[in-house]
């Protein structure tokens, strides 16, 4: 396995991604809005700079993980030659159908 598209770029989404770009992985993030893109990839960055501060993550895993992380606001691009994909869309049952 080598990529990942995660669906949704709210606080579990991002959450999920960072996790899977961490451990080596290339991460496709999903959201129909670009400023909860921005802000995940914020989000990922502050997340991974307090592990790494708390020993939990080596500094120098950050950049790299940084670099595994594509975002965008096209599902087909997303979710484009995927390994496995990960829905963590809002508990909205008409957007996760």
């Amino acid at each position: 396995m080598e990529k990942v598209a995660v669906i949704g770029a709210g606080l579990m989404g991002h959450g999920i991604a960072q996790i899977f770009a961490l451990h080596g992985f290339h991460v496709e993030l999903y959201d129909i809005q670009e400023d909860v893109l921005e802000k995940a990839l914020n989000n990922i960055r502050a997340n991974l700079t307090l592990l790494s501060e708390h020993g939990i993550a080596e500094k120098s895993a950050v950049e790299p993980a940084m670099t595994r992380l594509g975002v965008t606001t096209e599902m087909d691009l997303a979710v484009e030659s995927a390994d496995l994909v990960i829905e963590a869309a809002p508990e909205n049952l008409e957007l996760k159908q």
